[in-house]
């Protein structure tokens, strides 16, 4: 809920939430979101797996999709492995509106995202 109301204070174009990066796997192909936002910490998917899969080429998107990982974890060994598994971005809870937008735009600087998935 709470990325929900983020995402539509920063009035992007459009943008889906779910619960896990399963159910966001089972759509993306469908959504081909430019940008994805996931928690670290989730089951059956967690985020790191969700980075993994994308990256892999797996997922049916495009290996190069920007992903941006949350997580309540600041230790460096984290952030390390994931820049390593391929995230665009670390995000640290808690995070404020203008956090997840310099993020978004941090990510985005190539390319203006048109569609955003949250998971």
């Amino acid at each position: 809920a709470l990325m929900r109301n983020i995402l539509s204070d920063l009035e992007l174009e459009a943008f889906e939430v779910y619960e896990n990066g399963e159910k966001l796997l089972l759509k993306a192909q469908l959504l081909k979101p430019d940008l994805i936002i996931t928690d670290w910490l989730m089951a059956p998917v967690s985020g790191l797996d969700l980075v993994q899969t994308v990256r892999s080429g797996k997922s049916g998107l495009p290996k190069e999709t920007k992903i941006i990982l949350l997580t309540s974890i600041n230790t460096l060994d984290k952030v390390e492995l994931a820049v390593k598994q391929g995230a665009d971005h670390f995000l640290v809870k808690p995070f404020s509106v203008g956090g997840v937008a310099k993020a978004i735009q941090r990510v985005s600087k190539q390319t203006s995202p048109a569609t955003a998935s949250a998971a």
